[in-house]
């Protein structure tokens, strides 16, 4: 929902356009210079001369659609900014009268013509132009004569009293109230004669039997779908539906927007808790691997020596034990190395422990260069160190113990900052030929037993096993022992 706040952007503007819409309709019906649908309506019907409506019908019709002009004429006064407001207003009525007129005049009804032009007097007056209202209504009053309709000649004659009414020409306009008045008295035989032949043809009955009222023979002489003067509803119901849904349209994008906004405070809230839940996520992410470190760091300190980062002796044991039961199920040989340094104690006496710490670091170096990733390498304690390599017979075993004999000694020589030509390094190698089961306690003891007669036949030199030597004294032995017990 990263476009929420565009969508409820959109949906603001879109609720701002259908509400003005609405307003705007909603002013064209309140129009002070525009009458009521119930009154034009009603005029409408009273200047057509409608087959159902009695005499006394038509004096209400024209009473109602005086009292709806009187009341739109009494707001038609203007007052500053609303003056003009009416104003405009009135004109835009003028405008709708006359194109119903235009309408009218291009269907042919002259009861629609008449009607129409009644209307538009009528607008002219309220509009504050009587004179253009006399021309308008003179025509209605030519085409009620000639098509014989008195409520179209009443509606005009009285709406012409009006006009000169307005123009202060009094005795004008009390000719036209009488005309009207005579128009009025000649409706009940035309009325009568016209609706009893109508309904007498309508309803397949002789013309001297009349229905019981009127109303009904005119309303069984219509056509359906249509009023009694044969014009379909009017167009007004149609409008007031449309301007209906103007405002359930509203009201559906007022609810459309506030829908957007509940949907855009859910997704600021979820957008944020995901954020935090993620910001947790890293913190956890963190504190693990910082676990995973220390973890790691306190296994090497429980596996390797502190100083030259080699085995202890513990982890050597357990990966030579591992190293054996291997090399006995795949049928190879192993060879162990037990090494210690050449007077090593006087090198701490004559240069001090960092100089012994530094001899047993550049051994330790040489050492790895010549070791391979398979192999293992491990330190005792003190000066002595562990060297397991599988897949080593013993002659390989030797030539690599020399190797790292000789690599000891040249590399003392160039030791910087200070030279040891003393230090070298006594080896003795122990082997385990393939298919024989030899345990780690065992073989241990036979590489300590070369590794001593190395250091009792003068130190800086390799011995390989062999039954013959001589075994280091039985203290010591128990002294050395790889596996603790």
């Amino acid at each position: 929902m990263r476009n929420a706040p565009a969508q409820f952007l959109l949906a603001s503007r879109l609720v701002a356009l259908v509400l003005g819409v609405a307003w705007e309709s909603r002013a064209a019906d309140v129009d002070p210079a525009r009458p009521s649908d119930a009154a034009t309506s009603t005029t409408r019907d009273a200047a057509r001369g409608a087959p159902g409506q009695t005499r006394e019908a038509v004096p209400a019709a024209e009473a109602a659609s005086a009292r709806t002009g009187d009341s739109a004429g009494e707001g038609d006064a203007p007052a500053g900014a609303g003056g003009n407001a009416a104003a405009t207003a009135s004109s835009e009525s003028v405008s709708r009268e006359a194109l119903q007129l235009e309408r009218a005049r291009a269907s042919g009804d002259a009861h629609e013509i008449g009607a129409a032009l009644i209307d538009l007097g009528r607008m002219h007056l309220r509009g504050g132009s009587p004179k253009e209202a006399l021309a308008v209504l003179e025509e209605a009053i030519e085409v009620a004569n000639r098509d014989r309709n008195d409520n179209i000649g009443r509606a005009a004659a009285l709406t012409l009293g009006d006009a000169y009414h307005d123009l202060k020409q009094y005795d004008e306009a009390e000719r036209w109230v009488e005309r009207a008045n005579a128009y009025r008295d000649q409706l009940p035989e035309r009325f009568s004669a016209g609706t009893t032949t109508a309904t007498a043809a309508a309803v397949g009955t002789d013309p001297g039997v009349v229905p019981a009222t009127v109303a009904d023979a005119a309303a069984s002489a219509s056509p359906p779908g249509t009023t009694a003067a044969g014009r379909t509803p009017d167009v007004n119901a149609i409008e007031r539906m449309l301007r209906q849904l103007r405002w359930w349209l509203a009201l559906f994008a007022v609810l459309l927007v506030f829908a957007l906004w509940q949907a855009s405070r859910r997704a600021s809230g979820l957008r944020a808790r995901t954020e935090l839940l993620a910001r947790e996520q890293r913190k956890l992410q963190s504190a693990n691997r910082t676990l995973r470190n220390e973890t790691e760091k306190y296994r090497q300190l429980a596996v390797q020596d502190a100083l030259t980062g080699t085995m202890n002796r513990q982890a050597f044991a357990g990966n030579l034990e591992k190293l054996l039961e291997h090399a006995r199920t795949f049928a190879k040989p192993v060879s162990l190395m037990v090494f210690d340094l050449d007077h090593f104690k006087e090198i701490n006496d004559r240069h001090g422990h960092l100089a012994g710490d530094g001899a047993l670091i550049l051994v330790v170096g040489v050492v790895r260069d010549k070791l391979g990733s398979g192999d293992l390498f491990g330190r005792f304690g003190g000066d002595e160190f562990l060297v397991a390599c599988p897949d080593l017979d013993r002659e390989r075993a030797r030539s690599l113990a020399e190797d790292i004999r000789a690599s000891v000694q040249e590399r003392a020589l160039r030791h910087v900052p200070i030279a040891m030509p003393d230090l070298s390094v006594s080896i003795g190698v122990a082997h385990a030929p393939p298919g024989q089961v030899v345990d780690v306690p065992t073989l241990f003891h036979r590489a300590d037993t070369a590794l001593y007669a190395a250091k009792q036949g003068g130190r800086n030199r390799v011995v390989l096993e062999d039954n013959a030597l001589p075994s280091p004294p039985k203290d010591r032995s128990v002294s050395r022992s790889l596996v603790p017990e």
